[in-house]
């Protein structure tokens, strides 16, 4: 028989891994291109800016917007009922 601990603590990334999934599916397809080419293809806003014909202070904004979206969801699903189960448990 497994520990609901343990259980929890096991699940508990694959939870959140699912819900940064989630939540980066639920950008729009500029915003998931250019979180994309900043981070993976290492482009500066500028070129970034020149690649989707955007300002790039336009750029900047979304690059932010998105990258905070992203924090709070996964802000919300480090912090949410299974975090206090698992800090409990450890205790």
């Amino acid at each position: 028989m497994t520990d609901t601990s343990t259980q929890v603590r096991t699940q508990w990334p694959q939870q959140v891994y699912v819900q940064a999934k989630q939540c980066y599916a639920s950008l729009s397809i500029e915003d998931r291109q250019m979180l994309l080419m900043s981070y993976v293809d290492g482009l500066s806003t500028e070129e970034i800016a020149c690649v989707v014909d955007l300002t790039q202070q336009e750029v900047m904004t979304r690059l932010c917007a998105a990258r905070e979206e992203l924090r709070l969801t996964l802000r919300g699903a480090l912090t949410g009922p299974e975090a206090e189960v698992t800090s409990s448990a450890a205790a």
